[in-house]
């Protein structure tokens, strides 16, 4: 079974055909079946002091293997670019994103 991490897997289903759906507004980070999407796993993601709402993107550098979040904060209006260690979910603040509209990025 192959495996990948998501913070909302049910996000990738359907796409390209139409279908979108909200995401999940919640502090998980998931070990997916890469298969069917099912979760097998997953851990909760915290900020230092922060209340974490749920994420808008996920990327891994190409060259460093960093895995990078985008995470809607309490009380921010603006996402969170941190970075993420996906066996505790513990993440690391970078900076705000200065965009409402923030739903994912690209690194490489």
């Amino acid at each position: 079974m192959d495996q990948a991490i998501a913070l909302d897997p049910q996000l990738s289903k359907g796409a390209g055909q139409g279908k979108s759906r909200r995401p999940r507004s919640d502090d998980l980070l998931r070990l997916v079946n890469s298969g069917d999407g099912s979760t097998v796993g997953s851990v909760t993601i915290t900020l230092a002091g922060l209340t974490v709402n749920g994420g808008t993107g996920l990327a891994r550098h190409p060259q460093t293997d960093t895995l990078y979040a985008l995470l809607k904060i309490q009380g921010r209006t603006f996402p969170d670019l941190v970075t993420l260690n996906e066996s505790t979910g513990v993440a690391a603040f970078l900076g705000l994103l200065y965009s409402r509209r923030a739903r994912g990025f690209r690194l490489g």
